[in-house]
């Protein structure tokens, strides 16, 4: 079962690659580990630019499993140098695409980078 935790984290890196908006000269490169025991998985994220690597925050997955057999994979999501994380919660059943899942964190990802990248920009300019 914890397999499924690297896949869900490639299938997320890949659509975060994708649609990454970066400047030219920066590349968003990704790190991960996992402790299959634990079912844990972790994805660190960074820019590389001009001025060297920039830690641009984490997606880590844990997965459990209930006694009915069923699979919860918690993700959580953290921006850098933001203090704020976000949580999401995926249920997996007889009809669970893990593809839409994956692509699912990796918008929510996105779409955090998004707004902490707006904040850092609004506090320079302010």
């Amino acid at each position: 079962m914890s397999v499924r935790l690297l896949s869900l984290l490639n299938v997320a890196e890949n659509a975060i690659l994708a649609s990454a908006s970066l400047t030219d000269g920066q590349r968003l490169e990704a790190s991960r580990i996992v402790d299959y025991q634990k079912g844990l998985a972790r994805m660190n994220l960074r820019v590389r630019g001009l001025n060297g690597p920039e830690e641009r925050g984490y997606i880590q997955l844990q997965q459990f499993t209930f006694s009915d057999g069923r699979t919860c994979i918690k993700a959580f999501l953290a921006w850098t140098p933001s203090d704020r994380q976000v949580t999401l919660d995926i249920f997996g059943s007889t009809g669970t695409s893990w593809d839409a899942e994956a692509n699912r964190v990796a918008e929510a990802w996105l779409d955090g980078m998004t707004v902490d990248e707006g904040n850092a920009s609004m506090a320079a300019a302010g």
